[in-house]
């Protein structure tokens, strides 16, 4: 099982699938198998197999509140609202009188209410959401989503189109994470004609040009969008884009010309706040510093340029920890 979690924090989901397949099958009733096994499928997109294996651990362990709250979301993503309110409705039941217990369970079973047209109890989850607003994941925005996905299971969608329009403002503040922005999308695209469904794929675009850092972020962002094909569209043409930018930057590092080619991707992640983008825009920055330094030039400009982008870019990363090292220690070389 170790061996596992390891491989697990390596990014080897495959190896450690496997190792798990067989620690599950010598010892069936090892929840904790289930749940990595679950988090590596889940890291991969795969929804119905974490759902899969969410489903045999809750049955081991019908009352642990994090492994309903998975088991249900895993559902919810697998888009199988219905069957994710039971383990969700659950997990809000036992979560509520426990200190660790947070918003976002609440905000699962409303969105698979909503989602389900199982309308009953929205107002009273609603307001319990609102009062710990400043706990929630993606704060303002999730909450303006909240009220959206209400109105629109109401069928009020011109109060979800205010709504959505005022959540909008928050896509790109630092507290709006990837979950959060799949969450908006996702009641964007369910905007009916007449009632803001044109402004749908330029949020659509917005989120995407933020947060398509790879073929995983694309392909759900692609499956969230697909009830709107203009707002699947503008998914991919912005990830293209992306990867336009970048393929630019790299041919003009190779021809030497790494100041421009930092300079733009500098430009870029400031932009859209796009987290690929900003990594490779450090590195880019710290090699023409230490290059600097070394010679013995000025490097105050890329100095400036590296805190703009560390000032918004994950520290949880370890890439993003390793820039933040090198950048500290050519501020103690300056000292």
């Amino acid at each position: 099982m170790g061996v596992a979690r390891i491989l697990s924090e390596q990014g080897d989901g495959g190896g450690a699938n496997a190792l798990l397949d067989q620690v599950i099958a010598e010892a069936p009733r090892y929840t904790e198998a289930y749940d990595l096994l679950a988090q590596n499928l889940t890291d991969d997109g795969n929804y119905p197999d974490a759902a899969g294996a969410l489903e045999k651990a809750v049955a081991i362990s019908p009352r642990n509140f994090n492994r309903l709250h998975h088991y249900g979301t895993a559902l919810l993503r697998s888009g199988e609202a219905t069957r994710a309110v039971e383990p969700l409705q659950r997990a809000v039941d036992i979560g509520r009188g426990n200190s660790f217990f947070g918003p976002e369970a609440m905000v699962d079973l409303l969105q698979a209410r909503c989602e389900s047209g199982q309308t009953q109890q929205l107002d009273r989850l609603q307001h319990d959401i609102a009062a710990r607003q400043g706990e929630l994941p993606g704060g303002p925005l999730t909450m303006a989503v909240c009220r959206a996905l209400t109105a629109l299971a109401q069928q009020r969608p011109q109060q979800a189109q205010i709504h959505l329009a005022e959540g909008a403002e928050w896509i790109a503040a630092p507290e709006t994470d990837f979950g959060s922005a799949l969450r908006f999308l996702s009641a964007a695209a369910k905007l009916p004609e007449g009632h803001g469904a044109e402004r749908a794929p330029d949020w659509a675009r917005s989120i995407a040009l933020r947060f398509a850092d790879g073929r995983h972020e694309l392909g759900t962002l692609l499956e969230v969008a697909a009830p709107r094909p203009a707002c699947a569209d503008a998914v991919s043409a912005a990830y293209a884009e992306l990867q336009d930018k970048s393929r630019a930057a790299l041919e003009q590092a190779n021809q030497g010309k790494l100041e421009a080619a930092a300079a733009m991707l500098r430009g870029e992640a400031m932009r859209t706040l796009n987290c690929r983008l900003g990594m490779y825009g450090c590195a880019m920055l710290l090699r023409i510093a230490e290059n600097r330094q070394e010679a013995g030039q000025d490097f105050a400009g890329e100095m400036q340029s590296l805190r703009e982008l560390l000032h918004w870019l994950p520290h949880d990363n370890e890439r993003v920890r390793g820039f933040v090292k090198r950048r500290q220690a050519l501020i103690r070389h300056e000292d």
